[in-house]
């Protein structure tokens, strides 16, 4: 492996205005010095002017396409940063996410309006909420899988309790059989009680035969008497 050749002074002065700071990388040589002897540049051209590049995660032109409106409105306000169209009549800045079929909204647009805070963040948020993203969907499928195990569970105690309440009918329907056949019973005994009664004790209770009873037990008494 060879070893590369020491950087020169220029090559790296060249390199700290490239990555400096405050200094535009086409600035002349004397802000150039005096940005390296940590002076400030005299010439305003000569200062570093933000560079706004779109978040890594933002949609492609064929994602947003087959977005609705409402869709689209609806992105994080990260994603709604101004876009320059030159080929627009009139030239103008337009909102890179709220376009559609013959319309397109100006910047900033209602949502960059009313999340003004949220628009220009760092990069570490858009891998924040790619990861919160992630935990979301997790979550989702998760408490997807529970809706349908409870849903199972909620069709097994429906059978279950269609199931018992049909036992309990048939149980109900037995207990009324069993009843009406003990009151069949029951009145069949009384009929046949009635029965024997009349045979055998009803003569014993008829007042000729109480008379004559009456009668015999006198005549005994009066036979000990004597």
């Amino acid at each position: 492996m060879t070893t590369p050749p020491p950087l020169t002074d220029q090559q790296r002065a060249d390199i700290i205005t490239r990555h400096h700071h405050t200094t535009d990388p086409e600035a002349c040589g004397t802000c150039r010095d005096l940005t390296t002897a940590r002076k400030p540049a005299i010439h305003p051209e000569c200062l570093r002017r933000a560079t706004l590049t779109p978040p890594w995660d933002t949609p492609d032109l064929e994602d947003l396409a087959d977005m609705t409106d409402d869709e689209r409105t609806a992105l994080p306000a990260r994603f709604h940063t101004p876009a320059f169209v030159e080929s627009a009549t009139p030239k103008a800045w337009l909102c890179a996410v709220c376009w559609g079929d013959g319309w397109a909204a100006s910047w900033p647009c209602e949502t960059a309006t009313a999340q003004g805070h949220r628009v220009f963040v760092p990069e570490r948020y858009a891998g924040q909420a790619q990861q919160d993203l992630g935990a979301l969907l997790t979550d989702r499928d998760r408490l997807a899988a529970e809706l349908d195990a409870s849903r199972a569970e909620n069709d097994r105690l429906r059978q279950q309790l269609a199931e018992r309440t049909q036992h309990l009918v048939a149980v109900d329907h037995d207990r009324e059989r069993a009843l009406a056949a003990a009151a069949g019973a029951r009145s069949a005994a009384l009929a046949e009680a009635s029965d024997i009664a009349r045979t055998v004790i009803g003569p014993l209770w008829h007042p000729d035969t109480l008379h004559e009873i009456s009668d015999r037990l006198l005549a005994a008494r009066t036979q000990l008497a004597t």
